[in-house]
C-alpha cells in the first residue's frame, strides 16, 4: 500500500477552513427531514434529544482528532494497515469504502425524491444523478483545495438561507414544548439515534487530515465546525417543533422544506425554486467529499491512479442511483444507512482508538527491548505519544 509522506503544499489548506468542511459536510439532505424521526420517539422533547446528539458529535471527534494525531501525516485506510496488517487492514478499509459508497447513493437519491416531490413530479431519475454526477466529477478532478474552496462557498449561501426562518417566528406556538422533561432516557437516546444519518459527513476529517496544515490547530476548528452544525440543526428543530406542533411535523414527508412554504418575498413568487438550487450546492460538497475520499482508498488499495476509479466511482454510482424510483425504496435504503452510519460513525472510532493505544504500547515496549544498553527489567518505561 502507498504511504503518504508528506502533502505537497500546494494541495494543502489552511486548518480554519476545517470549520466550513465539517460543517457543509454535515448540513445536507438530513437537515430536511430529521425533525420528523426525532419528534416520533421524544415528542416535544426531541430539542432534548438533539442537544445529547451534539454532544456525542463532539466527544467522537475529539477522540477521532486523537487517533489521527498518533500518526501524524497518516489518513484512516494508512492507519488501518499500521494497525492491523495488510489483510485485517485492508479488508477495514473495503467496510469503508462502501460505507463512502453508500452515502454517495443515499445522498443523491434522496435529493432526487425532493425534487420530485416539490418541483418536477415527471423529472426523470437518470436526469438528476447525472446532473449531480457530472458536477461533483468535476469538482473532485480539480483536487482537494478546489472541494475545500466549494466547502467554504456552499456555508456562505447556506447561512443566509437558514435565518429567513425567522418569519416563521410569530407562527410558532409555545404550547407544542409543554409539558417539558417528559420523555424518558430511553426515548431521548432513541431519538439521538435516528440523528445519526443527518449528522453524518464529521468522521471524513479521517481522509483529508494530512492535508490540514498546521494540523496542530485542526481539533479546535474541527469542533468549531461541528458547533456549527449542531447550532443549525438545534434551531431548526426549535422552529419546527413550534410551528407544527405533533401532529403535523410527523405528517410532513420533508418538515424543512415545508417550513420555506410559508415564507413570502414580494421580489421572489416561488421560493421553493431558489431553496432547491441553493440546496444542490449545499449537498454537491457532501458528494465531493464522500467521492474524493473514496477513489483516494481505492488508488491506495490498488495502485489504481484516482483519476481513473474517480470515473469508475461515478459510473457505477450513476447506475446504482436508478434503482431508486420510490419514496419507499429510499425510505427503507435509508433506514438501512442509519444502522450502518451508526456503526461508522459512533462506534468505530473508539474501538479504533484503543486498539491503535494498545498496538502503540506493544510497539513501544518491543523497541525499546531492541534498543542496546537498555536493560529489560530496569523498571523504566517509555510514554507512548498518544
Amino acid at each position: 500500500m502507498k504511504q503518504t509522506k508528506s502533502v505537497p503544499p500546494e494541495n494543502a489548506f489552511q486548518a480554519m477552513l476545517v470549520i466550513f468542511v465539517v460543517a457543509s459536510a454535515q448540513t445536507g439532505i438530513g437537515l430536511a427531514v430529521f425533525q420528523r424521526f426525532v419528534y416520533a420517539y421524544a415528542k416535544q422533547d426531541a430539542w432534548i434529544a438533539v442537544i445529547a446528539a451534539a454532544l456525542f458529535v463532539h466527544l467522537t471527534l475529539f477522540v477521532i482528532l486523537r487517533t489521527l494525531r498518533r500518526y501524524g501525516t497518516k489518513d484512516l485506510f494508512e492507519i488501518h494497515h499500521a494497525v492491523f496488517g495488510k489483510w485485517a487492514g485492508g479488508a477495514l478499509n473495503l467496510v469503508w469504502m462502501i460505507y463512502c459508497f453508500y452515502a454517495l447513493l443515499m445522498v443523491t437519491a434522496t435529493y432526487y425524491e425532493i425534487l420530485a416531490t416539490y418541483l418536477f413530479p415527471e423529472i426523470p431519475n437518470w436526469f438528476v444523478s447525472a446532473l449531480l454526477i457530472i458536477l461533483t466529477v468535476y469538482t473532485v478532478s480539480s483536487g482537494i483545495r478546489v472541494i475545500v474552496g466549494f466547502c467554504f462557498f456552499s456555508i456562505i449561501i447556506s447561512i443566509p438561507l437558514l435565518l429567513v426562518l425567522y418569519q416563521i417566528v410569530p407562527y410558532m406556538d409555545l404550547r407544542h414544548f409543554f409539558p417539558p422533561f417528559e420523555a424518558a432516557p430511553m426515548q431521548v437516546l432513541r431519538a439521538s439515534y435516528e440523528m445519526s444519518l443527518s449528522l453524518a459527513g464529521f468522521e471524513l476529517i479521517y481522509f483529508y487530515y494530512p492535508y490540514i496544515k498546521p494540523q496542530e490547530q485542526a481539533g479546535r476548528y474541527a469542533q468549531m465546525g461541528a458547533g456549527l452544525t449542531n447550532a443549525i440543526f438545534l434551531f431548526v428543530i426549535l422552529i419546527s417543533i413550534g410551528f407544527f406542533g405533533g401532529g403535523d411535523l410527523l405528517k410532513s414527508a420533508w418538515p424543512t422544506m415545508s417550513l420555506y412554504k410559508v415564507i413570502k418575498f414580494p421580489f421572489l413568487e416561488q421560493v421553493q425554486v431558489a431553496l432547491l438550487c441553493i440546496f444542490m450546492a449545499a449537498i454537491l460538497p457532501i458528494l465531493c467529499l464522500y467521492i474524493w475520499s473514496l477513489t483516494k482508498g481505492l488508488k491506495k488499495q490498488f495502485g489504481v491512479p484516482q483519476r481513473q476509479m474517480l470515473l469508475a466511482v461515478a459510473g457505477a454510482l450513476f447506475l446504482a442511483s436508478l434503482a431508486f424510483q420510490t419514496r419507499q425504496q429510499i425510505y427503507n435504503t435509508g433506514t438501512l444507512f442509519n444502522r450502518f452510519a451508526f456503526v461508522m460513525i459512533f462506534i468505530y472510532p473508539y474501538v479504533l482508538f484503543v486498539l491503535s493505544w494498545i498496538v502503540g504500547k506493544v510497539k513501544e515496549r518491543q523497541k525499546r527491548r531492541k534498543q542496546p544498553g537498555i536493560a529489560e527489567n530496569s523498571g523504566e518505561s517509555m510514554p507512548f505519544k498518544g
